[in-house]
């Protein structure tokens, strides 16, 4: 999908889980390019996150109002509570209003790779009007 058109979809600050090769759950903080069917961001090279996705080929994006969960997620590795996700085989915090699981379509570049998922399940009606 053309860059121009991902730029066009609302940044939102995320909380994202990802599964790693042992199964731990890895929460971290992440704007992501929020899509009708799909998300897109970018994570950094040498990342759990990019790491996981790489090998596991899914996540979970999450909407918070914890402030404190959101800052865990971005200087930490906090563990929160959480619950298996339904259409994947990833994690949802319990303590989140709303989600989506992901399953990636494309991971492109290097240190700055470009990952495309499509949404395979969602709760948003709590947050976005639904």
């Amino acid at each position: 999908m053309p860059a121009e058109e991902h730029a066009a979809w609302p940044l939102i600050e995320t909380v994202m889980t990802t599964r790693g090769r042992d199964g731990g759950v890895n929460c971290a903080a992440m704007g992501v390019r929020w899509g009708t069917e799909e998300v897109v961001f970018w994570p950094f090279h040498g990342t759990r996150t990019l790491r996981n996705l790489r090998t596991r080929g899914e996540a979970v994006a999450h909407l918070t109002d914890d402030v404190l969960l959101f800052v865990q997620a971005a200087l930490g590795h906090p563990h929160p509570a959480t619950r298996p996700a339904e259409a994947i085989a990833g994690a949802v915090i319990e303590q989140c209003s709303a989600w989506r699981e992901l399953v990636v379509t494309e991971i492109a570049g290097d240190n700055n790779s470009l990952i495309e998922l499509r949404v395979a399940k969602e709760d948003i009606g709590k947050v976005i009007g639904n």
